[in-house]
């Protein structure tokens, strides 16, 4: 099937008329009824019912009319990437917390420096929501992560502060545990092992209303009676890795592009009949406030982070 048959079948429908769609699409009158022709028998059914006074669509064509132009529009979707490519311009700034700027993000920017050449990317690491407004820094997104759990406490804080937020992601958080541990020997740990640890305390979420979002901080239960608490998912690690009496349950994120784990100094386990589900949130100014450029690497940044997460 040629697109271009199905741009003269839309244009036939249009004027009810072969002779004024053969006009209008500067071909003959002939050669666009052999193109309409073989577009039928190529779909197995009758587009036009045809009758001395002039041609009318059929149920069936009627219903191959929406399809076409679905199909047409998304041609021309395409055709103008390259010239959305040249207007994708001007500076961009990102926060993120240190183990989604060391992955995900590392790739976005890699990307749209090929892409959108003539868009500057600037990735900051925070635990943080932003201090500012959306009219105080409009050219500004920013990623949390919380436990599932938490998700609509933190959604409304950043909502509250005048942000929209979505959910982009889940996925299933892990425990990390120093790998010279006798248990890091076993292939996934259960509740009951947790004993055997101190708990690391990793707070992602900090507002300036002192509201502090601890992902499984309910788990602290099953540790030893003792933690010691991080803002960073890597300084955490480094603490692991010198104590290992301690053991933290992070982000999935963790396990991929770190130093720690490639190093086999820590290592990255399940935990046994409890899935702990961790949930990503992009949050960047009301829809009226950003351009198309920004609004390209928003998309570009949900897609990325969807090709991180595990099936």
């Amino acid at each position: 099937m040629q697109l271009s048959h199905l741009k003269y079948f839309v244009e036939t429908a249009k004027w009810s008329s072969m002779r004024k769609a053969a006009e209008h699409l500067y071909i003959t009158q002939a050669a666009l009824s052999a193109a309409i022709a073989l577009l039928e028998r190529e779909l197995e059914v009758t587009l036009f019912e045809r009758s001395p006074k002039g041609i009318t669509l059929t149920l069936a064509g009627a219903e191959a009319l929406i399809l076409a132009r679905k199909i047409l529009a998304l041609q021309d979707e395409l055709l103008n990437l390259s010239q959305k490519k040249s207007s994708v311009s001007g500076q961009f700034k990102i926060s993120a917390f240190t183990s989604m700027v060391n992955t995900v993000l590392s790739d976005v920017v890699s990307q749209a420096s090929k892409q959108y050449p003539s868009m500057e990317l600037l990735v900051e690491t925070s635990n943080n929501i932003p201090q500012c407004r959306p009219e105080e820094d409009e050219h500004f997104c920013y990623i949390v992560c919380c436990e599932d759990t938490q998700k609509d406490s933190m959604m409304k804080t950043v909502r509250d502060r005048g942000w929209e937020c979505e959910v982009i992601g889940k996925t299933e958080s892990l425990i990390f545990i120093n790998a010279r541990h006798e248990l890091a020997k076993k292939e996934y740990l259960e509740l009951e092992d947790l004993g055997n640890f101190y708990f690391v305390n990793l707070q992602i979420l900090n507002t300036d209303n002192n509201i502090k979002f601890s992902p499984h901080n309910g788990m602290k239960r099953f540790f030893k009676n003792k933690e010691h608490t991080f803002f960073t998912g890597e300084s955490a690690l480094n603490f692991i890795v010198k104590n290992k009496n301690f053991a933290g349950i992070f982000s999935y994120f963790l396990a991929q592009k770190n130093y720690y784990i490639e190093k086999n100094l820590v290592k990255a386990m399940h935990i046994l009949h409890y899935p702990m589900q961790a949930c990503f949130c992009l949050c960047f100014p009301p829809k009226s406030h950003y351009s198309p450029g920004e609004k390209t690497i928003l998309t570009l940044i949900r897609h990325q982070i969807r090709q991180y997460l595990p099936e």
